[in-house]
């Protein structure tokens, strides 16, 4: 009797420490796929597309696991689009100093007062 019961308590013990890393691992998951989809919801409003749909694919994953996210992810990196590009001003682009030719411009608002004072 004292082989069955070592061999039971063995086996709780087994038995817990299973249970233990399964809890261990679902959390890393949800973890990472949390992680993903802050990544993924950055990157997508940067690039000019929904953050919010993006961030629900990652989370969506969690239900595959650690591997599902890293393949939303990779997914991801594949198919985004280009970044927006950020219009900033400088010193090169400027306006030129003539018009082309052919192109009448339209007149200051100093020439368009002094315009009305002379036909008044």
């Amino acid at each position: 009797m004292d082989d069955f019961a070592s061999q039971f308590q063995e086996t709780q013990r087994t038995a817990v420490a299973i249970s233990q890393l399964v809890i261990v691992f679902l959390i890393l998951g949800i973890l990472v796929a949390i992680g993903a989809a802050v990544w993924l919801f950055l990157d997508a409003r940067e690039r000019g597309k929904s953050g919010l749909a993006a961030a629900l694919m990652a989370l969506c994953s969690v239900y595959y696991g650690i591997p599902g996210t890293v393949i939303v992810v990779c997914a991801w990196i594949l198919i985004r689009p280009d970044r927006t590009r950020r219009s900033t001003a400088s010193t090169d682009d400027r306006l030129p100093d003539r018009l082309p030719s052919g192109i009448v411009a339209a007149p200051t608002s100093k020439e368009f007062l002094e315009g009305l004072e002379d036909n008044a």
